[in-house]
Protein backbone atom coordinates (compact mmCIF):
# COMPACT_ATOMS: atom_id res chain seq x y z
CA UNK A 1 0.00 0.00 0.00
CA UNK A 2 2.84 2.38 0.89
CA UNK A 3 4.53 1.58 -2.41
CA UNK A 4 1.29 2.24 -4.34
CA UNK A 5 0.80 5.54 -2.48
CA UNK A 6 4.38 6.56 -3.23
CA UNK A 7 3.93 5.78 -6.92
CA UNK A 8 0.68 7.76 -7.06
CA UNK A 9 2.31 10.72 -5.28
CA UNK A 10 5.25 10.62 -7.69
CA UNK A 11 2.82 10.63 -10.59
CA UNK A 12 1.00 13.67 -9.22
CA UNK A 13 4.30 15.50 -8.71
CA UNK A 14 5.31 14.68 -12.27
CA UNK A 15 2.03 16.03 -13.61
CA UNK A 16 2.42 19.21 -11.59
CA UNK A 17 5.94 19.87 -12.80
CA UNK A 18 5.57 18.90 -16.44
CA UNK A 19 4.90 22.53 -17.41
CA UNK A 20 8.38 23.44 -16.23
CA UNK A 21 9.58 27.02 -16.14
CA UNK A 22 7.67 28.36 -19.14
CA UNK A 23 9.07 31.88 -18.82
CA UNK A 24 12.60 30.55 -18.39
CA UNK A 25 12.27 28.28 -21.43
CA UNK A 26 10.83 31.11 -23.54
CA UNK A 27 13.58 33.48 -22.40
CA UNK A 28 16.28 30.95 -23.31
CA UNK A 29 14.75 30.47 -26.76
CA UNK A 30 14.52 34.25 -27.30
CA UNK A 31 18.16 34.77 -26.30
CA UNK A 32 19.27 32.09 -28.74
CA UNK A 33 17.57 33.67 -31.75
CA UNK A 34 19.96 34.70 -34.52
CA UNK A 35 17.33 36.62 -36.50
CA UNK A 36 14.64 38.64 -34.78
CA UNK A 37 12.71 41.89 -34.88
CA UNK A 38 11.36 43.76 -31.87
CA UNK A 39 9.46 47.00 -31.54
CA UNK A 40 10.30 49.14 -28.52
CA UNK A 41 7.98 51.85 -27.21
CA UNK A 42 9.22 54.17 -24.46
CA UNK A 43 7.21 56.84 -22.65
CA UNK A 44 9.04 58.94 -20.08
CA UNK A 45 7.29 61.47 -17.86
CA UNK A 46 9.33 64.07 -15.97
CA UNK A 47 7.59 66.08 -13.26
CA UNK A 48 9.23 69.12 -11.64
CA UNK A 49 7.99 72.20 -9.79
CA UNK A 50 7.56 73.84 -13.19
CA UNK A 51 5.24 71.14 -14.53
CA UNK A 52 5.23 67.83 -16.39
CA UNK A 53 6.88 66.93 -19.70
CA UNK A 54 6.48 63.72 -21.68
CA UNK A 55 9.07 62.18 -24.01
CA UNK A 56 8.25 59.38 -26.42
CA UNK A 57 10.51 57.13 -28.46
CA UNK A 58 9.71 54.29 -30.83
CA UNK A 59 12.44 52.02 -32.20
CA UNK A 60 12.21 49.01 -34.47
CA UNK A 61 15.22 46.75 -33.90
CA UNK A 62 16.07 43.98 -36.34
CA UNK A 63 18.95 41.52 -36.37
CA UNK A 64 19.94 39.27 -39.23
CA UNK A 65 22.93 38.36 -41.38
CA UNK A 66 25.39 39.75 -38.83
CA UNK A 67 23.72 43.20 -38.96
CA UNK A 68 21.65 44.98 -36.32
CA UNK A 69 19.43 47.87 -37.39
CA UNK A 70 17.47 50.37 -35.34
CA UNK A 71 14.90 52.65 -36.94
CA UNK A 72 13.98 55.37 -34.49
CA UNK A 73 11.12 57.86 -34.35
CA UNK A 74 11.50 60.45 -31.60
CA UNK A 75 9.71 63.77 -31.09
CA UNK A 76 8.75 63.87 -34.76
CA UNK A 77 12.24 63.15 -36.09
CA UNK A 78 13.37 59.95 -37.81
CA UNK A 79 16.80 58.32 -37.97
CA UNK A 80 18.36 54.93 -38.65
CA UNK A 81 21.29 53.19 -37.00
CA UNK A 82 23.12 50.08 -38.16
CA UNK A 83 25.72 48.01 -36.36
CA UNK A 84 28.04 45.95 -38.55
CA UNK A 85 31.62 44.70 -38.18
CA UNK A 86 32.47 46.90 -35.19
CA UNK A 87 31.00 50.10 -36.64
CA UNK A 88 27.83 52.10 -36.07
CA UNK A 89 26.36 53.67 -39.20
CA UNK A 90 23.99 56.58 -38.66
CA UNK A 91 21.55 57.96 -41.23
CA UNK A 92 19.38 61.04 -40.73
CA UNK A 93 17.53 63.11 -43.34
CA UNK A 94 18.20 66.18 -41.16
CA UNK A 95 21.81 65.61 -40.03
CA UNK A 96 23.45 63.39 -42.65
CA UNK A 97 25.27 60.04 -42.72
CA UNK A 98 28.09 59.17 -40.31
CA UNK A 99 29.96 56.20 -38.93
CA UNK A 100 32.12 55.49 -35.88
CA UNK A 101 33.76 52.51 -34.21
CA UNK A 102 31.79 50.94 -31.35
CA UNK A 103 30.66 47.69 -29.77
CA UNK A 104 27.13 46.31 -29.43
CA UNK A 105 26.78 47.67 -25.89
CA UNK A 106 27.45 51.21 -27.15
CA UNK A 107 25.01 50.64 -30.00
CA UNK A 108 22.10 49.72 -27.72
CA UNK A 109 23.05 52.51 -25.29
CA UNK A 110 21.90 54.99 -27.96
CA UNK A 111 18.27 53.95 -27.36
CA UNK A 112 15.67 53.25 -24.70
CA UNK A 113 16.21 49.53 -24.43
CA UNK A 114 16.98 46.72 -21.98
CA UNK A 115 17.16 42.96 -22.48
CA UNK A 116 14.56 40.72 -20.79
CA UNK A 117 15.29 39.89 -17.17
CA UNK A 118 16.27 36.42 -16.06
CA UNK A 119 13.90 35.83 -13.14
CA UNK A 120 11.89 33.10 -11.47
CA UNK A 121 8.52 34.49 -12.53
CA UNK A 122 6.43 31.88 -10.76
CA UNK A 123 2.89 31.26 -11.92
CA UNK A 124 1.46 33.64 -14.50
CA UNK A 125 -2.04 34.69 -15.43
CA UNK A 126 -3.79 33.29 -18.52
CA UNK A 127 -4.69 36.13 -20.89
CA UNK A 128 -5.86 35.80 -24.53
CA UNK A 129 -4.29 32.40 -25.06
CA UNK A 130 -0.99 33.40 -23.48
CA UNK A 131 0.47 33.71 -20.01
CA UNK A 132 1.31 37.08 -18.48
CA UNK A 133 3.95 37.12 -15.76
CA UNK A 134 4.27 40.06 -13.38
CA UNK A 135 7.03 40.75 -10.85
CA UNK A 136 7.04 43.69 -8.45
CA UNK A 137 10.69 44.38 -7.70
CA UNK A 138 12.84 46.73 -5.65
CA UNK A 139 14.22 49.28 -8.09
CA UNK A 140 17.28 49.82 -5.91
CA UNK A 141 18.35 46.23 -6.64
CA UNK A 142 18.27 47.00 -10.38
CA UNK A 143 19.53 50.57 -10.23
CA UNK A 144 22.32 50.20 -12.81
CA UNK A 145 20.03 48.39 -15.27
CA UNK A 146 17.20 50.91 -14.93
CA UNK A 147 19.39 54.01 -15.15
CA UNK A 148 21.00 52.57 -18.30
CA UNK A 149 17.67 52.05 -20.08
CA UNK A 150 17.17 55.65 -21.20
CA UNK A 151 20.02 57.79 -22.64
CA UNK A 152 18.09 60.88 -21.50
CA UNK A 153 19.10 60.02 -17.95
CA UNK A 154 22.73 60.82 -18.81
CA UNK A 155 21.64 64.19 -20.20
CA UNK A 156 19.90 64.96 -16.90
CA UNK A 157 23.22 64.43 -15.07
CA UNK A 158 21.49 62.59 -12.22
CA UNK A 159 23.58 62.71 -9.04
CA UNK A 160 21.26 60.65 -6.84
CA UNK A 161 18.14 58.55 -7.31
CA UNK A 162 15.58 56.87 -5.09
CA UNK A 163 13.32 54.27 -6.71
CA UNK A 164 9.71 54.26 -5.57
CA UNK A 165 8.30 51.60 -7.88
CA UNK A 166 9.37 48.95 -10.37
CA UNK A 167 7.24 46.35 -12.15
CA UNK A 168 8.56 43.90 -14.73
CA UNK A 169 6.09 42.05 -16.96
CA UNK A 170 6.46 39.41 -19.66
CA UNK A 171 4.05 37.52 -21.91
CA UNK A 172 4.61 33.98 -23.19
CA UNK A 173 2.44 32.44 -25.86
CA UNK A 174 2.85 29.06 -27.57
CA UNK A 175 6.24 28.72 -25.91
CA UNK A 176 7.54 32.04 -27.24
CA UNK A 177 8.38 35.24 -25.41
CA UNK A 178 6.12 37.69 -27.26
CA UNK A 179 6.67 40.80 -25.12
CA UNK A 180 8.18 42.17 -21.95
CA UNK A 181 8.31 45.53 -20.24
CA UNK A 182 9.81 47.75 -17.57
CA UNK A 183 7.68 50.25 -15.67
CA UNK A 184 9.55 52.18 -12.99
CA UNK A 185 9.48 55.47 -11.09
CA UNK A 186 12.20 57.25 -9.19
CA UNK A 187 13.01 60.56 -7.53
CA UNK A 188 16.01 62.11 -9.25
CA UNK A 189 18.33 64.87 -8.08
CA UNK A 190 20.62 66.86 -10.36
CA UNK A 191 22.53 69.59 -8.54
CA UNK A 192 19.96 71.87 -6.96
CA UNK A 193 17.14 70.49 -9.09
CA UNK A 194 14.87 67.52 -8.44
CA UNK A 195 12.26 65.63 -10.44
CA UNK A 196 10.01 62.61 -10.37
CA UNK A 197 10.72 60.44 -13.41
CA UNK A 198 8.52 57.63 -14.65
CA UNK A 199 9.63 55.48 -17.57
CA UNK A 200 7.59 52.75 -19.19
CA UNK A 201 9.32 50.63 -21.83
CA UNK A 202 7.52 47.89 -23.75
CA UNK A 203 9.33 45.47 -26.06
CA UNK A 204 7.26 43.38 -28.50
CA UNK A 205 8.60 40.59 -30.71
CA UNK A 206 7.38 40.52 -34.29
CA UNK A 207 6.14 37.16 -35.57
CA UNK A 208 8.38 37.44 -38.65
CA UNK A 209 11.92 38.85 -38.57
CA UNK A 210 12.73 41.68 -40.98
CA UNK A 211 15.32 41.19 -43.71
CA UNK A 212 18.22 43.41 -42.63
CA UNK A 213 20.43 45.14 -45.21
CA UNK A 214 22.95 47.95 -44.94
CA UNK A 215 21.97 51.41 -46.21
CA UNK A 216 23.07 52.39 -49.68
CA UNK A 217 26.54 53.96 -49.82
CA UNK A 218 27.43 53.09 -46.22
CA UNK A 219 31.08 52.53 -47.19
CA UNK A 220 31.35 56.26 -47.88
CA UNK A 221 29.79 57.56 -44.68
CA UNK A 222 31.75 60.33 -42.90
CA UNK A 223 33.81 58.92 -40.03
CA UNK A 224 33.05 61.11 -37.03
CA UNK A 225 35.77 59.53 -34.90
CA UNK A 226 33.39 58.77 -32.04
CA UNK A 227 29.79 59.78 -32.62
CA UNK A 228 27.84 62.57 -34.28
CA UNK A 229 28.58 64.94 -31.39
CA UNK A 230 32.35 64.51 -31.90
CA UNK A 231 32.54 66.15 -35.32
CA UNK A 232 35.10 68.86 -35.91
CA UNK A 233 33.89 72.42 -35.38
CA UNK A 234 34.01 73.03 -39.13
CA UNK A 235 31.99 69.89 -39.92
CA UNK A 236 29.49 70.65 -37.16
CA UNK A 237 29.02 74.22 -38.41
CA UNK A 238 28.47 72.95 -41.94
CA UNK A 239 25.80 70.52 -40.81
CA UNK A 240 24.04 73.16 -38.70
CA UNK A 241 24.02 75.58 -41.63
CA UNK A 242 22.48 72.93 -43.87
CA UNK A 243 19.72 72.33 -41.33
CA UNK A 244 19.05 76.08 -41.05
CA UNK A 245 18.92 76.58 -44.81
CA UNK A 246 16.53 73.64 -45.29
CA UNK A 247 14.33 74.97 -42.47
CA UNK A 248 14.14 78.47 -43.97
CA UNK A 249 13.99 77.93 -47.73
CA UNK A 250 12.03 75.84 -50.21
CA UNK A 251 13.78 73.71 -52.81
CA UNK A 252 13.42 76.47 -55.42
CA UNK A 253 15.18 79.00 -53.16
CA UNK A 254 12.07 80.90 -52.07
CA UNK A 255 11.41 81.60 -48.42
CA UNK A 256 9.09 79.27 -46.54
CA UNK A 257 5.81 80.63 -45.20
CA UNK A 258 7.03 80.55 -41.60
CA UNK A 259 10.43 82.11 -42.48
CA UNK A 260 10.23 85.03 -40.04
CA UNK A 261 9.14 82.88 -37.09
CA UNK A 262 11.74 80.18 -37.75
CA UNK A 263 14.49 82.73 -38.36
CA UNK A 264 13.72 84.38 -35.01
CA UNK A 265 14.03 81.00 -33.27
CA UNK A 266 17.45 80.39 -34.84
CA UNK A 267 18.61 83.89 -33.87
CA UNK A 268 17.59 83.17 -30.27
CA UNK A 269 19.73 80.02 -30.33
CA UNK A 270 22.75 81.03 -32.42
CA UNK A 271 22.57 84.83 -32.59
CA UNK A 272 22.63 86.95 -35.76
Amino acid sequence: MKRLTALLLAGVMLLCSCGGDKYGDALKAANEKRDFTVKVESVMTVTTDEGTNEYKESVRFAQGGGIVSAKRTEDGSYSEYYYFDGQIYYVSPEVGSYTWAADTEEFYAEFCYAAPLSLDMGKGEKVDGGTVYTATLDGADYKDTLLAINPYFDDFDITSSTFTGFTYTATVKDGDLVSYGYDFTFDAVSGEHSAVIENKVTVTYEAQADVVTMPEGYEGFINSGGNITDLSEEAFTREVMLIIVEALYNGDGTRKDDFDETYAEFVAIYGE
